[in-house]
């Protein structure tokens, strides 16, 4: 498992998370409708992770996803969590060796 770690000074109630994986975007398609590839999901997307926050000295699951299929993933943490640390743990991909990240936003 392969994981990015956000740390701040102090604790903050956090109550929306946005995550987006890269799918490569980039790839030359040409015409999307009319192109397929040898894949039904793209290699280089995250496939299962799950979202944590350190709460009280443990790591404290918020959310686990598994069988991703979607670029952007958004999390509403109904009642917040108060942390000073929130983790994103990459369990496996699609079939690529590497798990990337393009962005992970943080709302209070």
């Amino acid at each position: 498992e392969e994981w990015l770690e956000l740390r701040w000074d102090e604790a903050h109630v956090l109550r929306y998370v946005q995550v987006t994986f890269n799918d490569n975007v980039h790839e030359d398609l040409i015409n999307l409708h009319a192109f397929r590839t040898s894949e039904e999901v793209r290699p280089e997307l995250v496939k299962d992770y799950r979202l944590e926050a350190w709460v009280e000295g443990a790591w404290k699951v918020l959310q686990r996803v598994t069988d991703n299929r979607k670029r952007t993933r958004k999390l509403q943490i109904e009642d917040g969590v108060s942390t000073d640390r929130l983790r994103l743990v990459v369990e496996t991909t699609n079939g690529c060796p590497c798990a990337e990240v393009v962005e992970v936003r943080v709302y209070r």
